[in-house]
């Protein structure tokens, strides 16, 4: 039973629901939304770590908190599995230890900066992305761009009280 995880062709590791959502899910204090982030960051690294090569990853996906060492430990196991492994679909649901109701402006600043600071730190985990989901984040002008040009196989990306600042514009062009 301990080499199951490794031989599952579909994965979904989730932090659970965040403070402040009501979700189908239980609502997690922010504790429990953390600790429950740390295992969910522990358990990708093992059970990517320990994949059986032949067996391909048809659906990778993981929804975490976005704070420095957990995501950081989720990237990089997820560009280690990517580079080495066959995944056909990933997918990363990336919100804040704070609602939206409760974010200063500093924090959406704050939490924007984390995400690139993410990005280019686990470069790999991104590249293969096919769906992205983010939430309480503020973005400088050339950002959003970044993202779809860092996100190449990016067929979904989907922005929940994100923004560029009061009375922004966001032009896109992706395929």
């Amino acid at each position: 039973m301990l080499k199951l995880p490794a031989m599952l062709s579909q994965l979904f590791l989730s932090a659970g629901s965040i403070p402040g959502r009501h979700d189908k899910a239980r609502v997690f204090s922010l504790g429990e939304c953390l600790q429950t982030n740390r295992a969910v960051a522990h358990v990708t690294d093992n059970i990517l770590r320990t994949r059986f090569l032949d067996i391909t990853i048809t659906k990778l996906k993981i929804r975490f908190v976005l704070t420095q060492h957990d995501s950081l430990a989720i990237g990089r196991s997820v560009a280690r599995a990517m580079s080495t492994q066959k995944v056909a679909a990933a997918e990363f649901q990336i919100t804040t230890e704070k609602a939206c109701k409760i974010c200063s402006s500093a924090d959406f600043l704050r939490f924007g900066k984390q995400f690139n600071d993410l990005i280019g730190a686990c470069l790999d985990a991104f590249v293969s992305l096919r769906r992205l989901w983010l939430r309480n984040m503020r973005f400088g002008e050339h950002d959003i761009p970044s993202i779809l040009s860092t996100c190449k196989l990016l067929e979904s990306l989907r922005l929940t009280d994100c923004d560029s600042g009061i009375y922004s514009v966001l032009q896109v062009e992706h395929a």
